[in-house]
């Protein structure tokens, strides 16, 4: 149970702090490396992955583009298909019925001008041919200025959901192929900034949203970040990105979403701000409802094209401006890095605690992170208490809130000999909303067990937690 006084210096920490032990307590990173560049350079393009190969599609490199560039992992070669009917940035993009949709877009005329494109229009590989579809339903306008509407989509279930902002004002709609038709009553996603980045996974729609001003004006939060369900209609917001940035790509891989690349503010001027490419790269956990730090792209980039595929996140092209002086052309780039999700084992910290299999061998790492509406609210990750001093190294404590009151013990046995798996038990005195995580760091599997906020914690009994093995 929360303690009845609580200790504030034991939650207020410096942001620095809190990176460090998060990087620790998730224990995986990113590792990039180089691969064959694009044919054509190209920024604010638009990446789907189909059948083990990623569509690169649209974008623009000195004019709006129609062409389909497709990049084969395992060959590490490119080939091109039949062009998209109409050229355009930044179309969204996602498979459903073996067919790539190509939806909406803009068609640049100038630095900050252009219009609007309501195609939607449907690719099928089989064939190497498009169709026209029913049109994105945003009303026309002869031109538009950066802020006037910005949206992005993605797939989950056999339907297209889009997220929109225009004008202060925010939608949700969902196109169903099946039909060929929109519905624009969906709940409206809960911002109306001025960018958004999609991705699915798990059957959520993920938005981030991003520029709580005017081009013209500064931003000093991370992106806003919500998860819709489509099933239920609903959408919850989710904690803030680590770093104020924009015009990144978003791309789930391996239960994590993760944000690549993007511009932050290079300096500020009376009616302008100026923006760098960056190659920061973050992690969202909804399982930890968290995000996590990761290693940088090798090369800094605005507007890249992502995509997963077979368990590795690619990034493509995306542009970069060599210098900030006023309407300076961005330069497209033809960049393509790999990342590979590795784990990095256990090491033991305040947050984290290692566990045995073989003597010795810290093959375990145990979190927790807590969150509830009690006192006022509070969250964060547990504290570990090693038992190994007493010659226990298959099982520890976790305390929230004060170390002199211990909240969870954890245990890890060793079941291979009698079913094949590791058994994951633990017992919790408390009431407070958590998330308890073990994973195997030779294998990369990972066990997960949440306590929903305000109710009585159950005993954890889990015989078929982890598999043994390689």
């Amino acid at each position: 149970m929360p303690p009845r006084r609580f200790h504030f210096r034991f939650l207020v920490l410096s942001l620095s702090i809190l990176v460090a032990l998060a990087s620790v307590a998730f224990g995986e990173e990113i590792r990039w490396s180089v691969k064959t560049p694009m044919p054509v350079p190209r920024g604010f393009a638009s990446a789907v992955a189909f059948q083990g190969r990623i569509y690169v599609i649209g974008g623009y490199s000195g004019s709006n583009l129609s062409r389909v560039d497709v990049y084969d992992p395992g060959a590490g070669s490119w080939s091109t298909r039949q062009p998209m009917p109409t050229p355009r940035t930044r179309p969204i993009t996602a498979v459903v019925g073996g067919r790539i949709y190509a939806i909406g877009g803009v068609q640049i005329t100038s630095p900050y001008q252009g219009g609007w494109v309501l195609a939607n229009e449907a690719y099928d590989p089989a064939t190497d041919s498009w169709s026209a579809r029913a049109d994105f339903p945003l009303s026309a306008s002869t031109g538009f200025n950066l802020g006037d509407a910005f949206f992005d989509g993605a797939a989950v279930a056999g339907k297209i959901y889009v997220t929109l902002s225009r004008l202060g004002t925010s939608a949700t709609w969902a196109y169903d192929p099946a039909s060929d038709s929109w519905d624009t009553a969906r709940s409206p996603v809960p911002f109306t900034y001025t960018s958004f980045a999609a991705a699915a996974l798990n059957g959520k729609v993920y938005v981030a949203a991003t520029g709580e001003t005017p081009w013209g004006g500064p931003f000093s939060n991370g992106a806003s970040f919500g998860e819709y369900d489509p099933a239920a209609d609903l959408w919850i917001i989710r904690p803030s990105s680590l770093s104020a940035r924009r015009a990144f790509g978003l791309a789930a891989l391996g239960g994590i979403v993760y944000a690549v690349g993007g511009a932050e503010i290079d300096h500020g001027e009376p009616e302008r701000t100026f923006f760098r490419a960056v190659g920061t790269v973050e992690a969202f956990d909804p399982a930890a409802n968290r995000w996590f730090p990761r290693a940088p792209l090798a090369v800094p980039r605005l507007a890249p094209a992502v995509a997963a595929v077979d368990g590795r996140l690619y990034v493509l092209g995306g542009a970069r401006r060599d210098s900030n002086e006023a309407w300076t052309p961005l330069l497209p780039l033809a960049d393509v890095e790999e990342g590979v999700v590795v784990t990095t084992g256990c090491q033991p910290s305040p947050a984290s605690l290692c566990l045995d299999q073989q003597p010795g061998d810290s093959r375990f790492e145990i979190t927790v992170a807590y969150s509830t509406t009690q006192g006022g609210g509070r969250s964060g990750d547990a504290r570990a208490i090693a038992l190994s001093p007493l010659g226990i190294n298959r099982g520890g404590v976790f305390w929230f809130f004060s170390a002199d009151n211990p909240e969870m013990l954890v245990k890890v046995l060793d079941g291979c000999a009698s079913n094949g798996y590791y058994w994951v038990f633990s017992s919790a005195g408390t009431n407070v909303g958590f998330t308890l995580r073990v994973r195997d760091t030779k294998t990369g599997r990972q066990f997960t067990r949440t306590n929903p906020d305000l109710n009585a914690a159950l005993p954890v009994q889990d015989t078929l937690a982890l598999p043994c093995g390689d």
